[in-house]
């Protein structure tokens, strides 16, 4: 296999000297994450990276971009920079230079991970894609994956986050997409803006770095539609959701407990879908992937057949059989993150797969500013809709959903009168238990599960529920 990098590249990329034996691979600034011949690139943040230089070394690095002498580093798998950022910009402004692949930028406030890996999945059976890896999307996390992405690539597909306007319009300028995405605007990353109305404009910035000749694909359901075709005036357009106007639309979606079964209507041909990927949320990610598919000037019925063999990705809605001492059950593992819709699609995933007892274990949502508590305690309503028997809430946040369902006795099983203030009816009650963080409950996690059920978890990366489901997974084996 060709290297990502060679000493001529690098060379060029740093205008520095590289040893001609230095050849390599992905960038990394974690030299636990590297693989032999990658390369490792000493940032100076909380930690200085220069102080894992030698052991990212060891592991195997082709070599380390460092601003500093490295004491006991064999000098010729070194080099020497004046500014570690300045070269991984550099490392990455080469890539994008040099490249000709169509490049993709996704953004919106939900959803960007799971529709940068649906077009990832169907583009890599049409050429060459790169994709970036996990949720690396900020400003030190675009150029490391640009960094990272092979030359023969014709595909590139970059998630685009941000949490201060501004941030955006200088990653879109930096990568220059040629078609951009916006899932969606939901009320994320509220503790750094005054309003919805706010994140609208700064996610609106991924417009700032496309040409006249870029394309975009918006989200028709949205309620910021509109803004955006105004935002983005200079471009072409097109729209995904259910929507009749939409250009990809989603039209039925039926779910079985395994299979999902969706049609979509894209430029009057409605195609059909079976997938494993659950949700009415992914099926509009669908909508979305098909739509761009047709954008780049793909077979659409070898792009659907891509999308019919797509699996979820690792904590967002995979479900996983368990035994949980002698109870066989299975977890929707959808972890990764969560704010308000995220969490209200998967309530809704949960309430249309038919299981006599379902569970659902929520911790907090973060970063939603000055309304965080309501935004929690209005997941009430969809918590009962769910059908669930069991709610354990984890995070003082999520205390107030806790205390929003608890019935006025006190008790942790109340009457179906308890839920009179939400205007529904539940043929059950549900029973409640609530943990300060999710090593509490942790503790007493296997012993609650007494019986077969379908549990759901779901909460922000920083609550430690990814922690609590590798520890279900494996007491498990």
């Amino acid at each position: 296999m060709k290297p990502i990098w060679t000493s001529e590249s690098l060379s060029t990329a740093l205008g520095a000297k590289v040893e001609p034996s230095i050849n390599g691979n992905r960038v990394h600034f974690n030299s636990k994450d590297l693989s032999e011949g990658d390369l490792f690139i000493a940032l100076e943040g909380n930690n200085d990276g220069h102080a894992y230089a030698l052991d990212a070394l060891k592991r195997g690095a082709a070599c380390a971009v460092v601003s500093k002498e490295i004491a006991g580093a064999p000098q010729e798998r070194l080099i020497l920079v004046d500014d570690t950022y300045k070269a991984l910009y550099a490392l990455a402004e080469y890539k994008r230079q040099t490249s000709k692949a169509k490049f993709i930028g996704i953004t919106g406030s939900v959803g960007k991970t799971s529709t940068k890996e649906i077009i990832f999945g169907i583009a890599k059976n049409f050429g060459e894609a790169f994709a970036s890896r996990a949720n690396f999307n900020n400003h030190l996390g675009l150029p490391l994956n640009l960094a990272s992405m092979p030359d023969d690539t014709e595909y590139g597909i970059f998630e685009l986050g941000m949490d201060n306007a501004g941030e955006l319009s200088e990653l879109s300028r930096f990568l220059r997409p040629d078609l951009v995405v916006i899932t969606n605007i939901a009320p994320v990353h509220l503790a750094h803006f005054n309003s919805i109305d706010d994140i609208a404009s700064a996610k609106a910035e991924i417009f700032d770095g496309m040409t006249s000749k870029g394309f975009a694909i918006l989200n028709r359901d949205d309620k910021y539609y509109d803004y955006f075709i105004q935002q983005s005036s200079q471009i072409k357009s097109a729209s995904f959701g259910e929507s009749d106007q939409a250009t990809s639309q989603l039209c039925k979606y039926e779910f079985d407990g395994e299979t999902a079964h969706i049609d979509l209507k894209l430029n009057g041909k409605t195609y059909h879908v079976d997938t494993t990927l659950g949700g009415h949320h992914m099926a509009c990610n669908l909508a979305c992937g098909l739509l761009v598919a047709n954008v780049l000037g793909f077979d659409e019925a070898a792009a659907l057949d891509a999308m019919r063999r797509l699996k979820p990705a690792r904590g967002r809605g995979e479900q996983i059989e368990l035994t949980l001492s002698d109870h066989k059950c299975r977890l929707i593992h959808d972890c990764y993150n969560a704010g308000p819709i995220s969490v209200i699609a998967s309530l809704k995933h949960l309430g249309d797969i038919k299981h006599p007892y379902k569970i659902a274990i929520l911790a907090d949502m973060r970063d939603l500013g000055a309304n965080e508590k309501e935004y929690h305690r209005a997941l009430a309503e969809h918590v009962v809709s769910s059908g669930i028997k069991r709610l354990y809430t984890v995070g003082n946040l999520m205390r107030e959903l806790h205390e929003k369902l608890m019935p006025p006795s006190g008790l942790t099983q109340g009457p179906q009168e308890s839920y009179e203030t939400l205007g529904l009816n539940p043929s059950e009650t549900i029973t409640l238990k609530h943990f300060s963080d999710s090593q509490e409950l942790q503790q007493e996690i296997v012993s609650l599960i007494d019986t077969d059920a379908l549990i759901l978890m779901k909460g922000s990366n920083s609550t430690g529920l990814l922690a609590l489901a590798d520890y279900l997974i494996k007491y498990s084996k």
